[in-house]
């Protein structure tokens, strides 16, 4: 779970990459004095130019596509792991991925472009279309001729002549080059579908009718684009209306048609998210966020917290929640407008704090024998809140604590008396009382909630193991350890051996102690914070820097030092993400993934996104 730094309340997350919880951003508050006016979105990451045109990107970051390049541009547009700007100039800057050749770009000056999956066009002074990128299906050979538009796909390209009529290269596949008849003034190519819109202001697709399941709505639009996924084989699209309003249809099982009330500039559909630049400047996103790619909104964190998943949500220094989560095919939750002091969040539940100390909790259960037990939240007022898979755990003013939802392991018979803080997570929760002792309760199987004696100044509750930070610094863990995730190695150590900024060594009753190391391999600094995730732990000295351990059977590669250096303010672990806060806001995320390591963050949750 979360750990902040040098604070006692306890603010939860979690869910699965594998897609099993679910929330969208609050979304779109414009950064004063430079909002966002131009969005992309693409497969996992989100780019936008500002209104000061330099550009700003957010979500996964595979091979550098969310590093935008410094200067002022007029637009961007986002490929499946690169992004590509139109300079105010007229040139093009590309970065991130170039195994196809799609940072490539060619010289010149150019009107507009468009990033497809690993292929990209730009339509130059003359109306002349040049591509560039992936070639399997001729997707990059542009007919001769002047072009007021054109579009690239994942496996085909269109574009809108001067005449005003359509033409289309590449795949085949779904009818793509079957274009209609009449004359257009607007395109955009998607996975497998292509839309455009008519001189008489409709929008008209074609190349997926055979699966097309929505009817395209009527009325006037100004444009239209075109997400999907071609390993689902299904296809949405988004159009902006005259009037402002946006109207979307087609697949729908991420939430990425549900978009929000409200007059725009433009929208952008991606892979399983959707983006939309407000009339008033800013952006707002809804639908899958796995990689964040949906939530990078303005303002500064104040808190965020790991559950036993891999996912994120984060409490704004203006009492606002953001959710950075992957958004299941059946569960869908988005967090109200309003003010909130604390967010939890458990495979496919949310529950919230509001200032006035309410709680509030949604969402769908996982296992049909719990029901949904969690969504009854006790009435009355709290100052923390804590939930683990099915069940949750509050603190009132006065200490006492409150627990409700599934009992089937003990979870919500918590203990009397008077607690400071307190933390839940799977089956079992812990609670720091004010002389500093640590009590348990809940599942049991790997004594993970069998506390230590000692004193402590927090507590972390993890998915089969706890932990709890000691008055001299030091890092005390107890149960489950077939990762390392107590300190101490289970096993002989991995192939490679990696120099460790901190030491373990077991105790007398089973449990295991961990303490940081200077450069000198001496006892060096104290921790200040301990945040026990579901196979491994991290924590955050004195001074800012991590340390982290455990994992291995997940065969984590080692931390890349100078990403754990810091200073960080607060830290985060939970089942395939660790998560730090920075004292600028900023929190930076790492993946478990053995192919991505845990060397470089993955993603970013900027305080500067539009």
């Amino acid at each position: 779970m979360f750990a902040p730094r040098l604070a006692v309340a306890v603010v939860a997350i979690l869910a699965a990459l594998s897609a099993v919880a679910a929330c969208g951003g609050s979304g779109g508050e414009p950064e004063p004095g430079n909002p966002a006016i131009d969005v992309s979105a693409g497969w996992r990451h989100t780019c936008a130019v500002r209104e000061s045109r330099t550009v700003d990107c957010w979500g996964f970051d595979i091979a550098g596509e969310t590093k935008a390049p410094a200067g002022t541009f007029v637009s961007v547009s986002v490929g499946r792991e690169f992004s590509c700007g139109l300079r105010e100039s007229g040139g093009i800057a590309c970065w991130g991925s170039n195994e196809f050749g799609q940072l490539d770009a060619p010289g010149g000056v150019f009107r507009s472009l468009s990033a497809g999956a690993v292929h990209a066009c730009a339509l130059g002074e003359s109306g002349e279309v040049e591509c560039w990128g992936e070639d399997f299906h001729g997707e990059t050979v542009a007919p001769e001729g002047a072009f007021s538009a054109v579009s690239a796909g994942r496996l085909h390209t269109c574009g809108i002549r001067e005449s005003g009529q359509v033409a289309c290269w590449g795949s085949n596949e779904f009818g793509a080059l079957h274009v209609p008849a009449g004359t257009f003034r607007a395109i955009d190519v998607g996975s497998r579908e292509t839309c455009a819109v008519s001189e008489t202001s409709e929008v008209v697709c074609w190349g997926n009718d055979a699966e097309r399941e929505a009817t395209i709505p009527a009325g006037r639009f100004r444009s239209v684009s075109v997400g999907g996924s071609p390993y689902d084989r299904q296809d949405y699209a988004c159009a902006l209306r005259e009037s402002g309003e946006l109207a979307c249809w087609g697949w729908n099982s991420y939430g990425q048609t549900e978009s929000p009330e409200g007059r725009y500039r433009s929208v952008s559909a991606g892979r399983v998210h959707t983006c939309a630049v407000r009339e008033a400047g800013g952006v707002v996103c809804w639908g899958a966020n796995a990689g964040g790619q949906a939530g990078a909104l303005p303002g500064h964190y104040v808190s965020l917290d790991m559950g036993s998943g891999a996912g994120i949500c984060a409490l704004r220094e203006s009492a606002t929640v953001d959710c950075m989560l992957a958004n299941g095919p059946r569960v869908r939750v988005a967090i109200p407008p309003g003010q909130y002091r604390a967010v939890s969040v458990s495979f496919e539940y949310v529950c919230t704090l509001r200032e006035s100390g309410a709680v509030e909790c949604w969402g769908d259960p996982m296992w049909e024998d719990t029901g949904d037990a969690l969504l009854d939240a006790p009435g009355g007022t709290y100052r923390t809140l804590s939930v683990g898979a099915a069940h949750g755990c509050l603190l009132d003013g006065a200490g006492a604590i409150t627990c409700w939802g599934n009992n089937d392991f003990g979870q919500t018979d918590h203990p009397s008396g008077s607690y400071r803080s307190l933390d839940a997570n799977a089956f079992h929760t812990c609670a720091l009382d004010g002389d500093g002792q640590v009590t348990c309760w809940g599942w049991n199987d790997s004594g993970q909630s069998d506390a230590p004696a000692g004193t402590f100044t927090s507590v972390s509750a993890g998915a089969q193991h706890s932990c709890a930070v000691g008055e001299a610094g030091e890092v005390v863990c107890w149960g489950l350890n077939v990762d390392s995730q107590t300190g101490v190695p289970w096993r002989t150590p991995r192939g490679w051996q990696e120099e460790k900024s901190y030491a373990c060594e077991a105790g007398s009753l089973g449990e295991s102690m961990c303490w940081p190391l200077g450069a000198d391999g001496q006892r060096q600094g104290k921790y200040v914070a301990v945040s026990a995730g579901f196979s491994h732990t991290c924590a955050l000295r004195a001074s800012g820097a991590l340390d982290c351990w455990g994992g291995d059977r997940m065969r984590l590669k080692p931390w890349n030092p100078e990403e754990m250096a810091g200073p960080f303010v607060a830290v985060g672990a939970g089942r395939y993400l660790t998560c730090a806060l920075r004292e600028s806001g900023e929190a930076v995320c790492w993946t478990q993934g053995s192919s991505l390591g845990l060397g470089n963050p993955v993603f970013t949750l900027t305080t500067g996104g539009p």
